[in-house]
């Protein structure tokens, strides 16, 4: 009879009984296994308040409360070394460690849990939470945490629901977020928020701006990514110190961009304004000379040396205003051709130092979007990737002094 007990509490799933059975050193025949709890009926998980009960809608979701009756758990807890106190929650077959009831109700077979991550459970939401969606079913029990889940009805054939990203706050999020992306790109269309501040001569719109676009880049990617943890982790701690280096180099390219910009229209300012400066000088001292020569009161000796000197201001004058001419049309901005082309291109064409950052930021750009989404965490990049982040956005830098 006893060795029937022991093989149906194995079958079941627990071993109960047969141990404190034994502990009992006076009796001669073990006691009968106590059966295994089984979880019968996951009730709507509650909101609930300080007056009570606030909403019984269905949600089984982070920071909310789970009430559970289990089957049979009085006659289970009154085993000498079973505690309802101790049993954990499990999700998927995951037990979410430490995470033992808030209620214990044993005569109405009644556990209340608190569903919340702790450092101890870490481990098992993250596995619960990855690659979210709005609603994942899940298998639910109960068991102990060094032990297997009891047997239940919500199992592969049953399963329950959990809510992955909160309806309306997900859906006041991407409100927010698709509102100030969608203003984004029209101020982007509209507007030179991403272009070059120089207005093309020949009309058109001025090209976009590779540092601008870089920095735009992430700041969506980063704040999109920030919010998705957030709504369904809670968790507001999750920028990470390579992130921060990383949006540092993003922010120093459009700096650097800028800083370059202006140098160059200060240069190009000032050159303009020596050569004009110089060209009035040659044409005033060219009418000079050809007034006195056209006057011929001089000697011809004199006027021979009048001669000579204009032939050599008119081939100044001739050169001044060539370098004029070609420090105009370097002040030039060229017209937009579509912001790809833009980004790699200089006033020549593709070069290898943008094509180098473009593709750098891409491959980042795609790992980061991999690691949130794959793992809810924002990524640690090394120190060594930073490094070469920075390397790449100071190559660029310095190959802009010489673009046209």
């Amino acid at each position: 009879m006893a060795c029937k007990s022991a093989k149906g509490w194995l079958g079941g799933g627990l071993v109960v009984g047969l141990m404190a059975a034994r502990s009992m050193g006076g009796e001669t025949n073990p006691a009968p296994a106590v059966r295994p709890p089984m979880v019968t009926e996951a009730l709507s998980p509650l909101l609930t308040a300080k007056k009570g009960v606030t909403n019984t809608t269905p949600r089984l979701a982070l920071g909310n409360l789970l009430e559970l009756r289990v089957e049979a758990l009085q006659e289970w807890a009154a085993g000498p070394t079973n505690d309802p106190r101790n049993l954990v929650l499990f999700v998927n077959g995951i037990p979410l460690r430490k995470l033992y009831p808030e209620e214990v109700g044993t005569q109405e077979n009644r556990l209340v849990y608190h569903l919340r991550i702790t450092p101890d459970n870490q481990d098992g939401w993250d596995d619960l939470l990855r690659q979210p969606v709005l609603q994942r079913p899940v298998t639910l029990s109960v068991g102990l945490e060094n032990g297997g889940p009891f047997p239940t009805r919500y199992n592969h054939a049953n399963r329950a629901v959990l809510e992955i990203i909160p309806s309306f706050w997900g859906g006041l999020c991407l409100t927010l977020l698709g509102s100030a992306g969608l203003a984004f790109l029209q101020l982007a269309r509209r507007t030179n928020l991403l272009r070059d501040p120089d207005l093309p001569a020949g009309g058109g719109r001025p090209p976009y701006n590779l540092g601008r676009v870089q920095m735009a880049l992430w700041l969506f990617l980063i704040l999109g990514s920030y919010s998705l943890i957030w709504l369904i982790t809670g968790n507001l701690d999750t920028i990470t110190g390579s992130l921060l280096g990383l949006m540092g180099v993003s922010a120093a390219t459009a700096l650097g961009d800028a800083a370059v910009d202006s140098r160059k229209t200060t240069e190009q300012s000032e050159a303009q304004a020596l050569l004009e400066t110089e060209r009035a000088t040659l044409r005033a001292r060219l009418a000079e000379l050809d007034r006195l020569l056209g006057a011929g009161t001089v000697a011809d000796a004199e006027a021979g040396l009048w001669r000579v000197e204009r032939a050599e201001k008119q081939t100044r004058l001739e050169t001044v205003e060539a370098k004029l001419t070609g420090v105009r049309q370097a002040a030039i901005s060229p017209a937009s051709q579509g912001w790809l082309r833009d980004i790699l291109s200089d006033g020549e064409g593709v070069t290898l130092h943008r094509f180098q950052i473009v593709v750098w930021t891409a491959v980042l750009a795609v790992i980061f979007v991999a690691s949130v989404y794959n793992n809810l965490k924002m990524p640690e990049f090394s120190t060594n990737l930073l490094a070469l982040m920075g390397l790449s956005a100071g190559t660029y830098l310095g190959f802009r002094f010489p673009e046209k």
